[in-house]
């Protein structure tokens, strides 16, 4: 297994969680939550307690631009923004059973949604020198999307907790 520090904005606050890639991509999750750490110091000292090796340095997520998008959706998308989040809150849910048949099932049902934000990355690999490919975003779409950030951070309110809470807790044991 894969291990590498994630770092998101949310509440104009930095939180730090550890992704774990494997089959199933999903957090680090401490007795029935996702372990929220404070910064990159306590991270390392977790992950080296726990014999995890951490690759590189962290991957980051903005998802207060995402939260202030949800109150005011438009058109204008940053497609690459929108599906990291998008994966993000893919991955999160993933770490619960019923959270991630939940996501998953949301997912298929904006598959199209999905898929132009993925197309609008415009990726090399995936062009082959076609021109660049600017989704045209209708109504139902960006209620769509607003739908899945809105599910996402439900996902993040309800199932963090900080390290340091759950450290006090009597037993610490990972759902993977």
């Amino acid at each position: 297994m894969e291990y590498y520090p994630v770092k998101y904005k949310l509440n104009y606050k930095n939180h730090f969680i550890i992704w774990c890639g494997n089959d199933i991509d999903h957090v680090l999750v401490i007795n029935g939550f996702i372990a929220v750490f404070q910064n990159l110091t306590e991270i390392n000292k977790y992950a080296s307690a726990n014999s995890l090796k951490l690759n590189s340095k962290p991957i980051s997520y903005e998802l207060d631009k995402i939260k202030l998008w949800c109150k005011n959706p438009t058109s204008k998308i940053n497609c690459v923004a929108f599906l990291d989040s998008w994966n993000l809150f893919g991955d999160i849910a993933a770490s619960f059973p019923q959270e991630h048949e939940k996501f998953e099932s949301l997912t298929k049902k904006y598959l199209s949604q999905y898929n132009k934000l993925f197309y609008g990355c415009n990726l090399d690999p995936i062009r082959r020198n076609k021109p660049k490919y600017y989704p045209i975003w209708s109504n139902s779409d960006i209620n769509y999307i607003k739908s899945i950030f809105r599910h996402g951070f439900k996902l993040i309110n309800q199932r963090c907790r900080t390290y340091t809470e759950l450290r006090s807790s009597r037993t610490v044991s990972t759902l993977f």
